[in-house]
């Protein structure tokens, strides 16, 4: 039996964009977002960094602070925006230095003001709203020939550590032929809870709009595969602060579990983005507000939530299990320093090395892969390198 574990990074989802819907990546997400600046959503969290105290950028731009200005105060006037100023001010962000988001992230929450508080929860909206707006809107063939060949290994077992917010990898894994995705465990730790419908794009005042969570049942499929998040998901939905309880009696208030969205048809979908957190009915119990579960690293490291913690337990078994590692699109940045050293940690309590490590990767210096190699402990003629991005690979066979 071939026990095969993959860490997936965002640039795996940028490799399979279309030139219509562009996906963001660590370093490039503001220029991307303004690709996405006539959405309300995007366009709110883009202004409000600009105007943030502290100021979240490590580049300082005039132009783009004063366009938003502009922009917000032609909101607060008319209620629209002017497009042409629109323009101007996507031109001034893409003209801007990348950064990585988790930077970004970290600046925003790490203050305790509430300019700062208000950006983090734009930010996190906007993440939110262009993975809705991209949808599967992605070049899939790639993906599922890569996913079709490896799941085709007889007596293969699969592990999936991804590091991104986007449903991709999954919806990819549920579009190749043959059913092997149970949501009540796929996860890495048990899920009972459904939403099949979607909140109210507003609240009426007064009014009760309550979205009813129904009981998931599990689908008897014998299946070894996981797709494991330790960094949230955007399909995670969980009680916010307030809600969340650990002296409460059920899995979700105690933080255990998650409510996840799917189709009437089982597949599962993206939450669309609300003003204001929805309130979920769960059985007789009281509403519970719930939103997307989108951790950064630093919050990954030591997560409160129970099921956190197991994912993370999982992921290091499937470490010390494995035969083979596959790293695609995981740039193993420094802000993911916790991930490395879990990863470290637990090659360290081997009785053996891995039988092969294949990096994919696009256009990464040779100190990269030297690195990936380390960090996995393997030797020179077990480590497979591929440079050109993941669709080149998938077409290798």
């Amino acid at each position: 039996m071939a026990r095969i574990l993959y860490f997936i990074g965002a640039g795996l989802t940028k490799a399979l964009a279309l030139p219509t819907h562009p996906v963001p990546a660590m370093f490039d997400f503001i220029s991307t977002s303004a690709e996405y600046i006539n959405d309300d959503v995007i366009l709110a969290t883009l202004t409000d960094l600009e105007r943030c105290d502290p100021y979240p950028y490590a580049w300082r731009s005039r132009e783009a602070r004063s366009l938003a200005l502009e922009l917000l105060e032609q909101k607060r006037q008319n209620g629209t925006s002017d497009p042409t100023v629109c323009s101007r001010f996507a031109r001034a962000l893409r003209d801007r230095p990348g950064e990585s988001i988790e930077d970004l992230l970290e600046r925003t929450c790490g203050n305790g003001n509430w300019s700062s508080k208000g950006a983090d929860d734009h930010f996190r909206f906007a993440i939110r709203q262009i993975f809705t707006l991209i949808g599967w809107n992605i070049a899939w063939s790639p993906l599922i020939s890569f996913l079709t060949r490896q799941f085709e290994r007889a007596g293969s077992t699969h592990t999936f550590v991804s590091f991104n917010y986007d449903l991709v990898l999954e919806r990819g894994i549920q579009l190749v032929p043959g059913d092997r995705l149970d949501p009540t465990r796929m996860y890495g730790f048990p899920i009972t809870l459904q939403v099949t419908g979607d909140p109210p794009s507003t609240r009426t005042h007064g009014a009760v709009q309550r979205l009813p969570a129904t009981a998931l049942s599990a689908r008897g499929i014998d299946s070894e595969l996981l797709v494991l998040k330790p960094h949230g998901s955007l399909n995670w939905l969980a009680p916010i602060k307030g809600f969340y309880d650990e002296s409460k009696g059920d899995d979700l208030r105690q933080g255990r579990s998650v409510i996840v969205p799917l189709g009437e048809d089982g597949a599962l979908r993206y939450f669309p983005t609300t003003d204001l957190p929805p309130d979920v009915q769960v059985a007789n119990d009281l509403p519970i507000e719930v939103e997307p579960v989108i951790v950064t690293p630093r919050g990954a490291k030591k997560p409160e939530r129970q099921f956190l913690r197991n994912v993370r337990e999982r992921e290091e078994a499937a470490i010390l299990a494995a035969d083979e590692v596959y790293v695609l699109g995981w740039s193993i940045p420094r802000t993911d320093t916790d991930q490395e050293c879990l990863i470290r940690h637990v090659v360290g309590r081997r009785s053996r090395p891995f039988e092969q490590l294949t990096v994919v990767n696009f256009v990464a210096g040779v100190d990269y892969y030297l690195r990936a190699q380390d960090i996995f402990g393997v030797e020179h003629n077990a480590l497979r390198t591929y440079n050109g991005g993941f669709r080149e690979f998938a077409a290798t066979g």
